[in-house]
């Protein structure tokens, strides 16, 4: 631990516990004002899993003769709605 490290700790363990609390939380923030840690970039792995996913979502629906398939668009998606009707589209 360096000097200035064990300062710090040394300072902090001498205060009561909740001030010492803050100022630790304090402490942390400026450091990473001063000198943010480097972010590893995590949507990548994401937006690559929801890629996959939508790719087989799509070869889903291609496997089943697509949306040719559907002889009565209107009918579809009426029954695919069942549960509640759209506002303005009652028959």
């Amino acid at each position: 631990m360096s000097t200035i490290a064990q300062t710090i700790d040394r300072r902090l363990s001498q205060l009561p516990p909740s001030r010492a609390a803050r100022l630790e939380l304090l402490i942390l923030r400026l450091l990473d004002f001063a000198e943010p840690e480097p972010t590893h970039n995590r949507a990548e792995p994401d937006e690559a899993k929801q890629r996959v996913e939508a790719l087989a979502a799509l070869n889903r629906i291609a496997s089943r003769g697509g949306i040719a398939g559907i002889d009565d668009p209107v009918s579809w998606q009426r029954a695919q709605r069942t549960d509640r009707s759209l506002p303005g589209r009652e028959p």
